[in-house]
C-alpha cells in the first residue's frame, strides 16, 4: 500500500510539466555556475602556484641588503583552497586569499576578488552552493505544497479516507514518492559535482576531502528533507493549495532572501568591526602607553638599555659585545605581538559575536545555518581563514626573529649598518601549511549543522501532527 502511494504520487509529478520546466531550469542555472566556477578554480590553481613562485623568487633574490629592510620588505602567502572550494567559494569573495607578512604587525587578507565579479554576483548567487540551497528550496516547495492541500481542494482526500485508507499510511506514502523524485533528481547532481571536483585537481581530492564531501552531501540532505518535510506540513495544516504555496512562498523569501541580508545587517549593527585605521590607531596607544600598568615603548627601551650594560660591565652601549640593534628590536618585536595578540582576541571576540547575530537569523529558516556549515566543510570560512591566517603569523615571527638574531651576530655595540648577501635569504625555510583535517571542520561547523537539524525535527514534528488531524470530514 505505502509504495502504491507512492508511485501514484511519482506518476503525477512526472506528468507536470511546470516542476519539469523549474528543475531544468533550476539545473541549467546551478550547472552554468559550477562549470564555471571550476574553470575559475583550475586558472586561479595555476595563478596561485605562478604567484607563489615568483614571491619566494623575489625574497631569495633581493640582494645584498641590511637584514631589517629584507624583514620589511616581506613576502606573500596565499591561504590554500580544497577542491571543494569550486562549489562553496565562501567568505573569499569578501576576505580574499593573499596575506602580506612584514616586521612589526599582524598580516590581514587583501586583494578581494570581488572587483572583478561577474554577472552571477550581480543577481547574488555567488557559487553553486547558493543557487543549490536556495533554488533547491524552491523546487521542492513548487513541487510538495499541494501534496495534500490540493486533495483536499477536489475532494479526493475525502473519497480516500472514507474508503478506510489509514491517514498516516497514505500520508507516508505521498512523502515517500517526493523523496524517491527529489533524490532521483538530486542523485546525478551531486555525481556531476563530485567528478568535477575530482576533476579540478586530482592529487589535491584526498581522503580527508572526500569525507568533507561526504558531511557536506549528508548536511545538504538534512537541509532538504526539513524543507520537504516543512513543505508537506504546511500542506497538510493548510486549508487550501493557494493558500499552502502563500505561506511557503513567504517562508522561502524570509528565511532565503531576507535572512541573510538581516544577518548582515544585524551583524554590523550589533557588533560593529572597527576601522583599519582605528585599529592601528588603538595598537599604536597601546604600544607606546602600554596597558593595564604595563609600561609602554620608551620606558621598556630605557630599561634595556640599564639591563644590558649591567649585565656585560660596561657603561656605553656602543661597547656592548654584540648588537644592540639586534636586541633592541628583537623586544620591539615582542612588545608588538604581545599588543597584536591582545588586539586581534578582541577582533576575533567580536567576529564570534557576529557569527553568533547571522546564525540567529536560522529563525526564519535553515538557509542560513546551511550555507555556514557549507561554507565550513569547504574550508572557506572563517574558522579556517583564521586557521591559516595564525599560521601564516607564527611564520612571519619565526622569519623576523632570524633577521633580528643576524643583526646580534653580525654587528656589535650600536652599530646599525650591515649588509648581508642574498644566500642567507634563501636559507629562510618556505612556508609550510596543512589544512586542518574533516574531524576538526565538523567540530567547528557543529552549531550550523545543529539548527538545521533542529528544522528537520520542527519540520517532521509538524508534519506528523498533521497527518493526525486528517479525517474525511
Amino acid at each position: 500500500m505505502l509504495w502504491t502511494i507512492a508511485k501514484h504520487e511519482l506518476r503525477k509529478l512526472r506528468r507536470d510539466g511546470r516542476l519539469r520546466a523549474t528543475a531544468w531550469l533550476g539545473l541549467a542555472l546551478f550547472g552554468g555556475l559550477v562549470l564555471l566556477s571550476w574553470q575559475t578554480y583550475r586558472r586561479e590553481l595555476q595563478e596561485r602556484a605562478r604567484f607563489e613562485a615568483t614571491a619566494r623568487e623575489q625574497w631569495d633574490h633581493q640582494g645584498a641588503k641590511h637584514p631589517h629592510r629584507a624583514a620589511h620588505f616581506g613576502f606573500y602567502l596565499t591561504k590554500p583552497e580544497l577542491p571543494l572550494a569550486l562549489f562553496d567559494s565562501g567568505l573569499k569573495p569578501a576576505a580574499g586569499q593573499v596575506l602580506w607578512l612584514e616586521a612589526h604587525q599582524r598580516s590581514a587578507f587583501t586583494h578581494s576578488p570581488v572587483e572583478d565579479a561577474g554577472a552571477a554576483a550581480i543577481l547574488g548567487l555567488t557559487n553553486g552552493a547558493e543557487v543549490l540551497q536556495l533554488l533547491g528550496a524552491l523546487l521542492i516547495v513548487l513541487t510538495a505544497y499541494g501534496s495534500i492541500a490540493r486533495e483536499r481542494d477536489d475532494g479526493t482526500l475525502r473519497l480516500l479516507l472514507a474508503q478506510g485508507v489509514s491517514p498516516l499510511r497514505w500520508f507516508a506514502g505521498k512523502c515517500l514518492g517526493l523523496a524517491v523524485a527529489l533524490t532521483a533528481l538530486a542523485a546525478p547532481v551531486a555525481l556531476g559535482l563530485l567528478a568535477l571536483c575530482v576533476a579540478a585537481q586530482p592529487g589535491g581530492f584526498t581522503a580527508d576531502v572526500a569525507w568533507r564531501a561526504l558531511a557536506l552531501g549528508a548536511g545538504h540532505a538534512l537541509y532538504f528533507s526539513a524543507w520537504l518535510a516543512g513543505a508537506v506540513a504546511v500542506s497538510a495544516w493548510s486549508r487550501s493549495a493557494r493558500g499552502a504555496l502563500a505561506a511557503l512562498l513567504a517562508l522561502w523569501i524570509a528565511g532565503g532572501v531576507l535572512a541573510p541580508r538581516l544577518a548582515s545587517s544585524l551583524a554590523s549593527s550589533l557588533a560593529p568591526v572597527p576601522t583599519l585605521a582605528e585599529f592601528r590607531s588603538a595598537q599604536g596607544k597601546d604600544f607606546n602607553q602600554g596597558f593595564d600598568g604595563e609600561p609602554g615603548w620608551d620606558d621598556r627601551l630605557v630599561a634595556l638599555e640599564r639591563s644590558t650594560l649591567a649585565k656585560y660591565g660596561v657603561k656605553k652601549i656602543a661597547d656592548v659585545p654584540l648588537g644592540f640593534s639586534g636586541l633592541r628590536l628583537q623586544m620591539m618585536d615582542a612588545w608588538s605581538e604581545r599588543i597584536g595578540d591582545r588586539h586581534q582576541q578582541r577582533l576575533e571576540g567580536i567576529y564570534t559575536a557576529q557569527t553568533r547575530w547571522h546564525l540567529a537569523t536560522a529563525a526564519l529558516g535553515p538557509f542560513v545555518a546551511m550555507r555556514a556549515f557549507s561554507q565550513g566543510l569547504a574550508g572557506m570560512d572563517w574558522p579556517h581563514y583564521r586557521h591559516f591566517a595564525e599560521a601564516a603569523e607564527q611564520y612571519r615571527r619565526a622569519v623576523v626573529a632570524s633577521m633580528n638574531q643576524l643583526l646580534e651576530r653580525k654587528l656589535v655595540g650600536d652599530k646599525w649598518e650591515v649588509s648581508v648577501s642574498h644566500e642567507v635569504w634563501s636559507r629562510v625555510p618556505p612556508f609550510a601549511y596543512a589544512m586542518p583535517h574533516a574531524a576538526w571542520a565538523l567540530r567547528e561547523a557543529a552549531l550550523p549543522l545543529a539548527l538545521v537539524a533542529a528544522w528537520l525535527v520542527l519540520a517532521l514534528t509538524l508534519a506528523w501532527a498533521g497527518a493526525r488531524r486528517l479525517s474525511p470530514l
